[in-house]
């Protein structure tokens, strides 16, 4: 394998990695997105329930 080879393959190598932990980080920001939106969709349904028991 020669040394311009070598030298692709270690930038290539590099580039994914920094797209994964890119993609990673734009995962966990969902996730959290959606974690915080069910949280209010459970206070939402639980304010609703509450208002249903006092009928």
């Amino acid at each position: 394998m020669g040394i311009a080879v070598r030298f692709t393959a270690v930038r290539m190598s590099k580039l994914t990695i920094t797209i994964m932990r890119d993609d990673l980080s734009n995962l966990r920001s969902s996730i959290i997105e959606v974690i915080a939106l069910q949280k209010r969709a459970e206070q939402q349904y639980n304010q609703a329930q509450a208002e249903v028991l006092k009928w």
